[in-house]
């Protein structure tokens, strides 16, 4: 790749990629102004390269743009391509753009409208972000991907929700649709939304929404900041309303939660000055962190907390139920009960909704009673002096990443007894049993002959130096290894079929690997930042490699070749 900055009609600079004849627009230090005009095709050393993308922030900042003339050429805008180019009026998409990446047109605030063609399948999250301007939105019927992009930082919550691309705030908005023939989005009874077909989950609205009855879920950020909305009935049949849904909505007057309502995450009406009564029904049993923060004319709030031992609760007076919301100072031991009482009120403990105990870096030893039936999301992230962990018989359900970061932990073990979960054959590992799937390790973990899938993020960050992947095992998750830098060895057996994203990623100590010919599928930064590994041996030809592999596969280490049977591929 060579970055070169080529005169046309104005200064432009590309990156030339020699092997494959295209270029990519990349930003310059002074930025760029006026009009651009794009062309399609550029010479270089006497060859001719074809335009092909926006690169990466190619235009982030320029608010001296005030037009652009993008090339029929060009597949790909990437991310935060045009971010915060605050005078641009009009973006003209040309046919045969086929992804829009993360921020694209984030803070395009005199953007009034885009034309999204029919050429286009991805839209990365937030792309529209911002656009206060933006009054009207089609999504046409190629898009099957919004908001879940390859690559995103935020991996923890990012890539487990879906369509979080056209998210709030556009306070102008008054239109949405999808075309018909979308078969993941939809706009059904001329709603003036985007819901998610699949899940029933309404992932973006505006002032002119009317929510269909067949919704189950008010999504992230679905309102949020629609600041035109006064009222908004909230169908029979609604389960789940999530974080931030309809907070900063500041003229917002009156809600209706009907008696379906199970869930309100964190900071849902956070914000809405305007709010002055609701009511709980008594379905609600998850009620989030501040979920009326900020709501100043509300009367009343049907939520207390209280510290009983050390552990903070938050009750919801309307059912009698204590959910866990922390700890007042930082405890070495952890007893975590089902019931609790309370001025003579005896509460039931629902099951863990945040991560609780994060960052949590003095506790070394938790004691989880029989009777809890479920430990949250990123229960214990981060607890740096956690040692040791027993899962009761009654836990059958375990969220997401409950021990990341928990760098000292030795030992898991699932009680017998659990129908759900096991740490079979002593393994020091908790692995789901229906499915035989690792679902976390520790240092010293041993996988069992029977285990077929290491599960996302199984051993992310581990202290561990090596470890046997026994022939059962056909899929190794995405950043199942990420950032073992003590890792210095990897045998990948014959039975594995996939390496997922960033599975190997930042293992500083890695030195060799050998891939088997079994193995179809190696993701997107599957070995990048492996400082140490200078070879790949791949059991298979070079063409069999070039199939498998994507071509961002290993990235920014240095690693330079790729020995195959047949030859070397260069990196």
């Amino acid at each position: 790749m060579i970055d070169k900055i080529i005169k046309g009609i104005k200064y432009i600079k590309y990156r030339f990629d020699e092997e494959n004849l295209t270029a990519e627009v990349r930003p310059i230090m002074m930025g760029y102004k006026g009009d651009i005009i794009i062309p399609e095709t550029v010479v270089f050393n006497e060859a001719t390269y074809r335009v092909t993308s926006i690169g990466y922030e190619a235009f982030k900042g320029c608010s001296s743009l005030t037009s652009i003339t993008i090339p029929n050429s060009v597949k790909s805008i990437g991310e935060a391509a045009f971010k915060g180019c605050t005078f641009l009026k009009s973006i003209p998409i040309p046919d045969g753009v086929t992804r829009i990446g993360v921020q694209a047109f984030f803070q395009c605030r005199s953007l009034k409208s885009i034309t999204i063609p029919a050429s286009v399948k991805s839209i990365g999250n937030g792309a529209f972000s911002y656009c206060s301007s933006l009054t009207s939105i089609t999504i046409p019927a190629s898009v099957t991907c919004i908001g879940e992009v390859p690559g995103s930082y935020d991996f923890v919550r990012g890539e487990l929700n879906e369509a979080r691309a056209l998210q709030n705030p556009c306070p102008s908005l008054t239109e949405i649709i999808v075309e018909e023939g979308n078969t993941v989005y939809d706009s059904r009874e001329n709603c003036n939304a985007i819901i998610h077909t699949a899940t029933n989950t309404l992932v973006w609205g505006c002032q002119n929404t009317i929510i269909p009855d067949s919704v189950k879920c008010i999504g992230y950020m679905a309102f949020a900041e629609c600041k035109s909305l006064t009222s908004i009935v909230i169908p029979d049949g609604v389960e789940k309303i999530e974080i931030l849904a309809l907070s900063e909505c500041e003229n917002l007057t009156s809600v209706t939660i009907p008696d379906s309502v199970t869930s309100i995450e964190n900071y849902a009406f956070r914000d809405c000055e305007s709010l002055t009564d609701i009511t709980l029904p008594d379905s609600v049993t998850s009620i989030g962190k501040d979920v009326f923060d900020g709501c100043y004319m509300l009367e009343q709030v049907p939520v207390k907390e209280v510290e009983i031992d050390n552990l903070i609760y938050r009750l919801l007076l309307h059912n009698q139920l204590a959910v866990r919301v922390g700890y007042s100072d930082a405890p070495e031991t952890i007893v975590i009960p089902s019931e609790i009482t309370h001025e003579g009120v005896q509460y039931r403990v629902k099951p863990d909704t945040e991560a609780i105990f994060k960052d949590c870096k003095s506790l070394k030893s938790v004691t989880i009673l029989d009777g809890v039936t479920s430990i949250a999301d990123e229960a214990f992230w981060g607890c740096e002096s956690l040692e040791s962990i027993t899962i009761p018989a009654s836990v059958t359900s375990i969220g997401y990443s409950p021990v990341y970061k928990c760098s000292s932990l030795a030992s898991i073990v699932v009680a017998e007894g659990n129908t759900v979960y096991d740490s079979r054959e002593n393994c020091n590992a908790l692995i789901h049993t229906a499915t035989n799937t690792l679902l976390y390790g520790c240092q010293n973990t041993i996988i069992p002959n029977s285990v077929t899938s290491i599960g996302d993020f199984a051993f992310c960050l581990c202290s561990l130096t090596s470890i046997v992947i026994p022939n059962s095992v056909t899929s190794i998750g995405k950043r199942a290894f990420w950032d073992c830098k003590s890792l210095e060895s990897i045998t990948i057996p014959n039975s594995v079929t996939r390496i997922g994203y960033q599975a190997f990623y930042g293992c500083d100590s890695l030195t060799k690997v050998i891939i088997p010919t079994s193995v179809t599928s190696i993701e997107e930064e599957a070995f990048s930042y492996c400082d140490k590994l200078r070879t790949i041996r791949y059991g298979g030809t070079i063409a069999q490699w070039k199939a498998i592999a994507h071509v961002y596969s290993v990235l920014s280490c240095r690693t330079r070749v790729v020995r195959c049977t047949d030859g070397e591929v260069k990196i």
